[in-house]
């Protein structure tokens, strides 16, 4: 690398530790999911995305069901569904169950089964999926799907968990809607998780499975965001929230976890989305369809064990630029070999726009004076 590349190298990283600055964990949605508990018991009148997310609950069960693969598929509305108490889950959960089904066949969710998701729903602000069978004490394989908390109007609220960031340090009127991101996270779970193969699940410590489930799904999900809703920028915004929050889980963490391998998507997601930007009627697709769809496109995106170790020094090597950076060393760039030190940067340059496409500008701080203030004359 030439002199000049250097020169321009530096003042590029100069400018990345504002990838992880202004961190923060982000509670707001569990404190809401609370007070949402508190409105389903005492019948507090619906909100607009109340009952946003009730229509789109219905809607993506009914899809679901509809697929005809031999699967009971349950989508939890959180604003009517009680889930106060692993006793509350179990009611729920069988009453749903066989309301799709039909006929009551005996099954009732097991007590250890309904304490997991009692722990989970109170502990984790993001939109889940799990998948039960007889070990759970259910007859038929049901596929159970938690929507996020609706009790959230600002749209940016629905990335402050993800991107570990305040409210605050959003920009006003992205170009996506609240629905929107609903919408990607049913589809990354229902279309997604939801559609992929029965024996993945009990193999999802594997780091290889587990990425290609993840990708699989976030795949789905941008087939369904724009099927649904023809809007590519809200596509494009979960691959930059993929790119953005990885990062910023390393911060937070201190070391390149599992969590952060498994959801560093962003590149193969935009071979994703150029793939279906190409397909001119994709929004006259059926659901059976976009499951088709989803599995053509996974096929040629999927990862290997060896992509994922150069993910995994990507990210190391990339979170250590950003660290030099923010502590004025320069400890890292003269040693990473060239193939390393281009993949860390490439992926650096996707944060850096993922930020400006979320975050607000960073505020110049204001120069200070080069004279001081005159003082006053006394009489």
């Amino acid at each position: 690398m030439q002199q000049p590349d250097i020169k321009k190298l530096e003042e590029f990283l100069s400018r990345t530790p504002v990838l992880i600055a202004h961190m923060r964990k982000s509670e707001t949605l569990l404190e809401r999911r609370a007070k949402r508990q508190a409105w389903v018991i005492v019948g507090e009148p619906p909100s607009e995305p109340t009952l946003q997310h009730r229509r789109l609950s219905e809607e993506f069960a009914c899809r679901m069901n509809a697929l005809g693969n031999d699967r009971i598929c349950i989508v939890i509305d959180r604003t009517r569904d009680n889930f106060s108490s692993a006793e509350d889950i179990q009611k729920t959960v069988v009453r749903k169950y066989q309301e799709i089904l039909g006929v009551d066949d005996g099954s009732r969710l097991a007590l250890k089964t309904a304490l997991a998701l009692d722990w989970a729903t109170k502990t984790m602000p993001v939109a889940m999926f799990s998948q039960f069978g007889e070990f759970d004490g259910l007859k038929k394989p049901c596929l159970l799907i938690l929507p996020k908390e609706p009790a959230i109007d600002d749209v940016s609220l629905k990335f402050t968990h993800s991107l570990r960031s305040a409210p605050s340090r959003f920009r006003k009127n992205l170009p996506i809607s609240r629905e929107d991101i609903d919408r990607i996270e049913l589809h990354h779970e229902a279309f997604g998780h939801g559609t992929d193969a029965w024996h993945k699940w009990h193999s999802r410590a594997d780091i290889v499975v587990r990425s290609n489930m993840e990708l699989r799904a976030d795949v789905a999900a941008l087939i369904g965001v724009i099927h649904d809703t023809g809007n590519v920028e809200a596509a494009k915004s979960w691959i930059f929230a993929r790119d953005l929050s990885a990062l910023r889980k390393i911060r937070e963490n201190k070391e390149t976890t599992f969590q952060a391998i498994i959801y560093a998507n962003g590149g193969e997601l935009r071979k994703a989305l150029g793939i279906i930007q190409q397909i001119p009627d994709i929004r006259a697709l059926k659901d059976s369809g976009l499951v088709r769809l989803t599995d053509k496109i996974f096929q040629s995106v999927e990862v290997e064990k060896a992509i994922l170790d150069a993910r995994t020094n990507m990210l190391d090597d990339a979170f250590r630029l950003v660290r030099d950076a923010e502590e004025g060393k320069n400890t890292t760039l003269p040693c990473l070999p060239p193939e390393r030190l281009a993949s860390s940067v490439s992926y650096l340059q996707d944060c850096m726009q993922a930020h400006a496409f979320f975050m607000k500008p960073a505020q110049t701080p204001r120069p200070k004076p080069t004279c001081p203030a005159p003082r006053p004359v006394m009489p």
